[in-house]
Protein backbone atom coordinates (compact mmCIF):
# COMPACT_ATOMS: atom_id res chain seq x y z
CA UNK A 1 0.00 0.00 0.00
CA UNK A 2 2.90 2.39 1.07
CA UNK A 3 4.01 1.98 -2.25
CA UNK A 4 0.42 2.95 -4.56
CA UNK A 5 0.52 5.96 -2.11
CA UNK A 6 3.78 7.63 -2.77
CA UNK A 7 3.22 6.76 -6.87
CA UNK A 8 0.13 8.39 -6.67
CA UNK A 9 1.56 11.52 -4.96
CA UNK A 10 4.09 11.86 -7.38
CA UNK A 11 1.69 11.45 -9.97
CA UNK A 12 -0.50 14.25 -8.31
CA UNK A 13 2.07 16.87 -7.36
CA UNK A 14 3.71 16.51 -11.07
CA UNK A 15 -0.18 17.44 -12.73
CA UNK A 16 -0.61 19.45 -9.87
CA UNK A 17 2.32 22.28 -10.92
CA UNK A 18 0.73 22.95 -14.53
CA UNK A 19 -2.53 22.69 -13.22
CA UNK A 20 -2.47 25.45 -11.31
CA UNK A 21 -0.52 27.71 -12.97
CA UNK A 22 -3.48 27.19 -15.55
CA UNK A 23 -6.03 27.88 -13.33
CA UNK A 24 -4.33 30.90 -12.25
CA UNK A 25 -4.05 31.96 -15.99
CA UNK A 26 -7.68 31.72 -15.84
CA UNK A 27 -8.37 34.03 -13.51
CA UNK A 28 -7.82 36.54 -16.33
CA UNK A 29 -8.95 34.66 -19.03
CA UNK A 30 -12.26 33.75 -18.06
CA UNK A 31 -13.79 37.08 -17.13
CA UNK A 32 -12.65 37.93 -20.83
CA UNK A 33 -14.03 35.07 -22.44
CA UNK A 34 -17.41 35.27 -20.15
CA UNK A 35 -18.04 38.13 -22.24
CA UNK A 36 -18.73 36.48 -25.10
CA UNK A 37 -21.09 33.28 -24.41
CA UNK A 38 -22.73 31.73 -26.87
CA UNK A 39 -25.50 29.31 -26.41
CA UNK A 40 -24.90 25.91 -28.33
CA UNK A 41 -26.91 22.90 -29.46
CA UNK A 42 -27.05 19.92 -26.61
CA UNK A 43 -28.58 16.85 -26.00
CA UNK A 44 -28.13 16.76 -22.53
CA UNK A 45 -31.47 18.75 -20.83
CA UNK A 46 -32.26 17.47 -17.58
CA UNK A 47 -36.02 17.17 -16.53
CA UNK A 48 -35.46 18.54 -13.01
CA UNK A 49 -34.19 21.78 -14.48
CA UNK A 50 -35.33 22.23 -18.00
CA UNK A 51 -34.07 25.98 -17.86
CA UNK A 52 -29.94 24.49 -18.56
CA UNK A 53 -28.56 25.62 -21.14
CA UNK A 54 -25.20 25.01 -22.61
CA UNK A 55 -23.44 28.43 -22.89
CA UNK A 56 -19.99 28.46 -24.13
CA UNK A 57 -16.78 30.64 -24.64
CA UNK A 58 -15.21 31.41 -27.95
CA UNK A 59 -12.54 28.17 -28.81
CA UNK A 60 -9.34 30.47 -27.84
CA UNK A 61 -10.45 29.93 -23.98
CA UNK A 62 -11.04 25.86 -24.49
CA UNK A 63 -8.74 24.99 -21.63
CA UNK A 64 -10.86 27.14 -19.15
CA UNK A 65 -13.96 26.23 -20.49
CA UNK A 66 -16.74 23.16 -19.80
CA UNK A 67 -17.48 20.96 -22.88
CA UNK A 68 -19.94 19.09 -21.16
CA UNK A 69 -21.67 21.42 -18.50
CA UNK A 70 -20.71 24.52 -20.57
CA UNK A 71 -20.53 27.40 -17.96
CA UNK A 72 -23.67 27.65 -16.33
CA UNK A 73 -23.32 25.06 -14.38
CA UNK A 74 -24.66 21.22 -13.98
CA UNK A 75 -27.49 20.07 -15.80
CA UNK A 76 -29.45 18.84 -12.39
CA UNK A 77 -29.16 22.63 -11.44
CA UNK A 78 -27.29 21.75 -8.46
CA UNK A 79 -24.97 25.07 -9.24
CA UNK A 80 -27.78 27.57 -9.31
CA UNK A 81 -30.01 26.22 -7.30
CA UNK A 82 -27.71 25.15 -3.97
CA UNK A 83 -23.82 25.45 -4.81
CA UNK A 84 -23.64 29.15 -5.82
CA UNK A 85 -22.68 31.51 -3.41
CA UNK A 86 -25.02 34.18 -2.20
CA UNK A 87 -22.84 36.97 -3.44
CA UNK A 88 -22.75 36.08 -6.95
CA UNK A 89 -25.42 38.14 -8.39
CA UNK A 90 -28.32 36.73 -10.55
CA UNK A 91 -26.35 37.61 -13.94
CA UNK A 92 -25.27 34.61 -16.43
CA UNK A 93 -21.97 36.58 -16.61
CA UNK A 94 -21.20 36.20 -12.85
CA UNK A 95 -22.48 32.92 -12.79
CA UNK A 96 -20.45 31.74 -15.56
CA UNK A 97 -17.38 33.57 -14.38
CA UNK A 98 -17.60 31.67 -10.77
CA UNK A 99 -18.57 28.59 -11.79
CA UNK A 100 -15.21 28.28 -14.46
CA UNK A 101 -12.63 30.13 -12.08
CA UNK A 102 -13.98 29.15 -8.73
CA UNK A 103 -16.23 26.07 -9.37
CA UNK A 104 -15.36 24.28 -12.11
CA UNK A 105 -11.92 26.18 -12.86
CA UNK A 106 -9.42 25.00 -15.79
CA UNK A 107 -12.30 21.49 -16.60
CA UNK A 108 -11.35 20.96 -20.51
CA UNK A 109 -7.69 21.09 -19.62
CA UNK A 110 -8.45 18.56 -17.06
CA UNK A 111 -11.15 16.59 -17.97
CA UNK A 112 -9.97 16.03 -21.93
CA UNK A 113 -6.35 16.39 -22.13
CA UNK A 114 -3.92 13.49 -21.17
CA UNK A 115 -2.12 12.72 -18.78
CA UNK A 116 -4.82 14.85 -16.54
CA UNK A 117 -7.56 13.00 -18.42
CA UNK A 118 -7.83 8.78 -18.91
CA UNK A 119 -10.53 6.98 -20.88
CA UNK A 120 -11.65 4.44 -17.57
CA UNK A 121 -12.53 2.07 -20.28
CA UNK A 122 -8.39 1.27 -20.95
CA UNK A 123 -8.36 0.26 -17.13
CA UNK A 124 -8.45 -2.27 -15.28
CA UNK A 125 -9.90 -0.49 -11.83
CA UNK A 126 -8.88 -1.79 -8.52
CA UNK A 127 -10.52 -0.65 -5.10
CA UNK A 128 -7.15 -0.08 -2.61
CA UNK A 129 -8.70 0.99 0.45
CA UNK A 130 -11.55 2.19 1.51
CA UNK A 131 -15.50 1.94 0.31
CA UNK A 132 -16.83 1.07 -3.09
CA UNK A 133 -19.28 3.38 -2.94
CA UNK A 134 -19.13 7.17 -1.37
CA UNK A 135 -21.78 8.44 -0.40
CA UNK A 136 -23.47 11.28 1.61
CA UNK A 137 -24.28 10.02 4.99
CA UNK A 138 -23.54 11.23 8.54
CA UNK A 139 -20.62 8.49 8.85
CA UNK A 140 -17.34 9.39 6.72
CA UNK A 141 -16.82 7.39 3.59
CA UNK A 142 -13.71 7.43 1.36
CA UNK A 143 -11.95 5.49 -1.54
CA UNK A 144 -8.76 5.21 -2.75
CA UNK A 145 -8.34 3.73 -6.19
CA UNK A 146 -5.98 2.26 -8.74
CA UNK A 147 -6.75 2.04 -12.61
CA UNK A 148 -4.32 0.06 -14.45
CA UNK A 149 -3.60 1.00 -17.87
CA UNK A 150 -1.48 -0.04 -20.62
CA UNK A 151 1.44 2.02 -19.88
CA UNK A 152 0.61 4.29 -17.00
CA UNK A 153 -1.61 3.30 -13.86
CA UNK A 154 -3.61 6.29 -12.68
CA UNK A 155 -4.83 7.07 -8.79
CA UNK A 156 -8.06 8.88 -7.18
CA UNK A 157 -8.57 9.39 -3.80
CA UNK A 158 -12.20 10.63 -2.86
CA UNK A 159 -14.05 11.36 0.46
CA UNK A 160 -16.93 12.64 2.27
CA UNK A 161 -17.07 13.72 5.96
CA UNK A 162 -20.22 15.19 7.23
CA UNK A 163 -20.29 18.46 8.94
CA UNK A 164 -22.30 20.39 10.57
CA UNK A 165 -25.24 21.21 7.54
CA UNK A 166 -23.32 19.89 4.52
CA UNK A 167 -20.50 17.87 3.70
CA UNK A 168 -16.61 18.13 3.27
CA UNK A 169 -15.54 16.86 -0.53
CA UNK A 170 -11.98 15.83 -1.03
CA UNK A 171 -11.26 14.28 -4.21
CA UNK A 172 -7.76 14.14 -5.46
CA UNK A 173 -6.43 12.49 -8.49
CA UNK A 174 -8.33 10.88 -11.19
CA UNK A 175 -11.94 11.07 -10.87
CA UNK A 176 -12.10 6.83 -11.14
CA UNK A 177 -14.27 4.62 -8.92
CA UNK A 178 -14.57 0.90 -8.88
CA UNK A 179 -18.40 1.57 -10.04
CA UNK A 180 -16.76 2.09 -13.62
CA UNK A 181 -15.34 -1.45 -14.15
CA UNK A 182 -16.77 -3.19 -16.51
CA UNK A 183 -19.33 0.08 -18.09
CA UNK A 184 -19.18 0.50 -21.85
CA UNK A 185 -21.15 3.90 -21.87
CA UNK A 186 -22.19 3.63 -25.00
CA UNK A 187 -25.43 6.07 -24.48
CA UNK A 188 -22.98 9.00 -23.26
CA UNK A 189 -19.14 8.19 -24.61
CA UNK A 190 -18.35 11.26 -22.95
CA UNK A 191 -18.65 10.48 -19.43
CA UNK A 192 -16.23 7.22 -20.16
CA UNK A 193 -13.29 10.69 -19.84
CA UNK A 194 -12.38 10.97 -16.16
CA UNK A 195 -10.43 13.84 -15.50
CA UNK A 196 -8.05 15.44 -13.12
CA UNK A 197 -8.96 17.11 -10.13
CA UNK A 198 -7.10 18.60 -6.58
CA UNK A 199 -11.05 19.27 -4.40
CA UNK A 200 -11.29 20.30 -1.09
CA UNK A 201 -14.65 22.15 -1.01
CA UNK A 202 -17.62 22.39 1.60
CA UNK A 203 -20.65 21.20 0.00
CA UNK A 204 -24.18 22.36 1.84
CA UNK A 205 -27.49 20.25 1.87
Amino acid sequence: MAKHVILAVGMWIGLLIPRIIVILLGIVAVPIGALFLKEVPSDRPHPKYPEWRLMKMPKIFWIWDNDRDGSMGDVRGNYERIQRPGFIKDSTYWKAVYWLVARNPANNWSRFLRPNSVDVRTLRITLLAGSFDVVKSNIKSYQFVIGRGYKFNYYGFYMLIPYKDGHWNIRLGHKIAPKHAGIGFEGDEQKALKGYTFRVLLDRV
